[in-house]
């Protein structure tokens, strides 16, 4: 039991360590930082990365521990077999914590927006009511509406290395790629109010689509939001929380 605990001690001490490494290895200096993207910082990196990769990081080693214990029970399996063994191991274990590491600091998000839509796009998180976020390739699909924003019951965002995709959407269900020259990220923000007991508080980001206006000189121009967020936040209060703030 003690060297059980020990593991576990051990595997925390490794995730710790990866993350650490992961944090520096991913993070964006800010004279290299694009103007209107969100960029974690590395405290933000590191907590996160340990939450993705403890649990599987432990299942690794723990893993690697039953298959080496079984593997002694060969007599005809040398030390050096195992050892060999146990390397091999190792180098799996640390190759997966790797790739969950990056997975882990990227975003991934798809948005699939009505065909000629132009204007801000928001997408609000923690909405009591609202759906789940759906998966398609790894990417968590986010579904604007013809007003120009989306709504998820989600308790946050993604953080990280931005790659999402963005597509817009016709009648039939067709999809057409948007150039990321198109879109300009304003980064997160965040609304909150108390209504009787409960506490409202919601998270939300976004970005601006243009269509006629498409490059460098859009992406870095200074960003103004328009008056869509205040009504957007009014639709959602009234139809999930029955809350009406157009009085």
């Amino acid at each position: 039991m003690v060297r059980f605990f020990k593991l576990i001690l051990a595997t925390v001490l490794l995730s710790f360590f990866l993350s650490v490494i992961g944090a520096f290895m991913n993070y964006t200096p800010i004279f290299q930082r694009e103007p209107n993207v969100y960029y974690a910082s590395i405290l933000e990196s590191v907590l996160f990365s340990i939450v993705m990769i403890t649990p599987v990081l432990l299942a690794v080693i723990i893993l690697s521990f039953l298959i080496v214990k079984i593997l002694s029970r060969f007599r005809n399996l040398s030390a050096f077999g195992r050892i060999t063994i146990g390397f091999v191991l190792a180098i799996f274990m640390i190759t997966v914590t790797i790739f969950m590491m990056k997975k882990a600091n990227q975003t991934n998000d798809l948005y699939l927006i009505p065909q000629g839509y132009e204007g801000d796009v928001f997408v609000f998180y923690n909405v009591d009511g609202a759906p789940k976020l759906e998966s398609e390739n790894g990417y968590e699909v986010h579904v604007i509406n013809e007003q120009g924003y989306f709504v998820t019951s989600e308790p946050d965002l993604d953080y990280g290395t931005v790659t999402d995709q963005y597509f817009y959407v016709d009648e039939r269900g067709s999809r057409t790629p948007i150039n990321d020259q198109c879109v300009k990220l304003f980064g997160t923000g965040g609304f909150s109010m108390e209504h009787g007991n409960q506490e409202i508080e919601l998270k939300y980001t976004g970005f601006t689509l243009t269509k006629n206006q498409c490059g460098e000189e859009f992406i870095n121009s200074e960003f103004n939001v328009d008056d869509s967020k205040e009504q957007f936040i009014n639709d959602i209060l009234k139809h999930y929380y029955k809350v009406d703030r157009s009085y």
